[in-house]
């Protein structure tokens, strides 16, 4: 192999500007199913199922906000609730009950409460439907 030396002001000389977005097709859909959840004083079951019925994994994803836990702590509160299924779509059609009751049993009705503070790592935010 051969060894070349280069300088700084080469290697940001040929640096060039790289367009993207940071929305990708999975972040767009759960920002846009945050933003048509209804804002109402409490939420229950059939508002739950709601949120996994056009994607599982978009609901997921928006569970892990509300509840502000990672995927993995999620998957570990649902197995310890559900037992040995597997923690999928499919598992969540064919359980649907169950898994519906594990997530009110985890808060995601309060969660999901208008006004709800939640805390980051960084500042305290609240939850409030999107304009």
């Amino acid at each position: 192999m051969k060894l070349v030396e280069q300088k700084l002001e080469e290697i940001i000389g040929a640096l060039s500007t790289l367009e993207t977005s940071w929305q990708d097709d999975h972040t767009s859909n759960v920002i846009a199913c945050l933003k048509s959840i209804e804002l109402k004083p409490e939420y229950g079951l059939n508002d739950i199922g709601s949120l996994f019925e056009p994607d599982f994994r978009t609901g997921f994803t928006i569970a892990q906000l509300f509840l502000g836990i990672s995927k993995d702590e999620l998957q570990d509160h649902l197995g310890a609730l559900l037992g040995s299924v597997n923690i999928g779509a499919k598992s969540y059609i064919k359980n649907r009950g169950a898994f519906l009751a594990a997530f009110v049993s985890l808060g995601l009705p309060e969660a999901m409460a208008p006004g709800r503070e939640f805390q980051t790592g960084v500042e305290r935010h609240s939850c409030r439907a999107a304009p």
